[in-house]
């Protein structure tokens, strides 16, 4: 139960944590639109992804950044 909980807070400031890091990414200039390739994750970012869920892909990161970064 004690590691529920501690993983679900574990979760959660994560979360937080990668909504801070994207708080502003709205605020870039005209013409930076585009498909996955235009996507670039912040290396900091990238290690919490693969240390949190080692068996997520490149193309999975990029995805689920891009989704919570718009």
């Amino acid at each position: 139960m004690i590691k529920k909980l501690s993983q679900r807070i574990k979760t959660a400031a994560v979360r937080s944590a990668l909504a801070r890091m994207g708080a502003k990414k709205h605020l870039t200039g005209a013409g930076t639109g585009g498909g996955e390739a235009a996507i670039d994750v912040p290396a900091e970012t990238y290690s919490l992804y693969k240390s949190l869920y080692p068996g997520i892909t490149d193309g999975e990161i990029k995805k689920h950044y891009k989704q919570h970064n718009k």
